[in-house]
């Protein structure tokens, strides 16, 4: 059954790629159907400075229309929840580019690392859109480009990390931030010939400089779990993004996201965020929640497919897209059609190259976990419970949490107790 359901994934993604539906104008259509969803119109939408951090960097986080703050399982993890950098099992390295069917592009190189249950990254992203004009009779007059670039530093820690529950994990980002807007002419002329005390504010006016902090919370657990496998098949997110002070009178983007995610069998996951913004100078206009709704197939060990679909202001976003997996590398694809962000060209690529540089000797560690574990099991059923004991306590100095060998000793003392006690009942008769 499986085997059935992953041909017929893996022909629809092949039939998806090839249709022309994806260089087709279809804005109208798609605008048709946005109207459905006018009663989530946000009222205040536009008010925020720096609004290309709520853009999608690419990856997973693209690939699942958003639903990532629960989850956030890859690097694209600092657009969703900074405390995921303490729960990746790689050291990781990823180059992703983000381009609209229009001139605008966001490029983001980001780097993870993890130290037993600490983890931090770093990110550098950069948006950018061709900026040019034009005088009267068509001819240029200025041409550049505007820039929103921010660097970003992350770390986090995983508090009270087990086998079955896999723990706490709590993380921060501080971003800075920079926007460049290119010289223009007639930036110093006076804006209304009637009152010429008021002039166009120059380029170097309209840049401003910002620095922001995020906060998440992520706790990871076994439910219900009907599979094996290392992973947890239940996550919980929640992520307070984008928090600053005011940039030249322009509030930050700020918005507070809630999200679980859940594996029922081992090659389907589906995640749900619900996000609510926050205008920290004025509560009241806040706006209205948003959310989005992804789903992951694992097709097969070499090839994930994602999805997603979400609602904001009114403006729905569909997700397509796919995950090949190599030995140390992965390459991801994502085609979107996104009316949150833009109104006329609605398509959105994302491309992206992650490097999986180790498990800083974690897997090895790991290993030898198991290894142990399969010894004290043998020698539990061949009833050397002293032994089985001794080397589920050899686990513990390895990992102190790991339940299975707590629950083996525990097992073992039991039988030994019962061991004494018919020995005694044997005796006194």
């Amino acid at each position: 059954m499986k085997r059935i359901f992953q041909a017929v994934c893996i022909i629809i993604f092949l039939i998806f790629s090839k249709t022309g539906l994806f260089c087709a104008d279809i804005s109208n259509f798609y605008s048709g159907v946005s109207s459905i969803f006018d009663i989530f119109t946000q009222k205040f939408e536009g008010e925020t400075a720096f609004r290309s951090l709520l853009i999608p960097s690419g990856g997973r986080f693209e690939g699942l229309g958003g639903a990532f703050t629960a989850l956030s399982n890859d690097i694209s993890f600092f657009d969703a929840n900074p405390a995921a950098s303490a729960l990746l099992k790689e050291t990781e390295l990823n180059v992703l580019h983000n381009s609209w069917i229009a001139d605008s592009k966001l490029e983001t190189v980001g780097y993870t690392q993890r130290k037993n249950h600490l983890g931090w990254g770093t990110s550098l992203r950069c948006f950018y859109i061709p900026f040019t004009e034009y005088g009267p009779l068509g001819e240029k007059k200025a041409s550049g480009y505007y820039s929103e670039t921010f660097l970003t530093a992350n770390i986090a820690y995983n508090f009270f990390a087990g086998y079955d529950f896999k723990g706490i994990s709590l993380g921060g980002n501080l971003k800075a931030g920079i926007r460049s807007m290119p010289p223009f002419s007639g930036q110093e002329e006076a804006a209304d010939l009637d009152h010429p005390e008021k002039q166009h504010k120059n380029a170097s006016q309209q840049n401003g400089y910002a620095v922001l902090g995020d906060f998440g919370l992520m706790i990871r657990a076994n439910l219900a779990k009907i599979f094996y496998s290392d992973e947890p098949n239940f996550y919980f997110g929640l992520s307070l993004k984008n928090f600053g002070a005011p940039i030249r009178g322009d509030i930050p983007p700020s918005y507070i996201s809630l999200g679980f995610a859940y594996r029922p069998v081992d090659f389907f996951l589906f995640g749900i965020d619900v996000n609510q913004g926050v205008n920290v100078a004025n509560i009241k206009s806040s706006g209205l929640p948003y959310g989005s709704l992804g789903f992951m197939f694992s097709i097969t060990r070499h090839f994930n497919l994602l999805t997603g679909f979400g609602i904001k202001g009114g403006n729905p976003r569909f997700t397509l897209g796919g995950e090949v997996n190599f030995s140390g590398i992965q390459i991801s694809a994502n085609y979107t059609l996104d009316l949150s962000s833009q109104v006329t060209n609605i398509s959105r690529i994302s491309v992206g190259v992650k490097l999986l540089l180790g498990q800083d000797k974690r897997d090895e560690r790991l290993n030898t976990i198991k290894k142990l574990y399969v010894q004290a099991l043998k020698e539990y059923n061949n009833k050397n419970y002293e032994k089985a004991i001794e080397l589920w306590q050899e686990i513990l100095t390895i990992d102190k949490r790991y339940d299975p060998a707590i629950e083996g000793i525990a097992r073992a003392e039991q039988q030994l107790k019962l061991l004494e006690e018919i020995k005694k009942i044997l005796f006194l008769d």
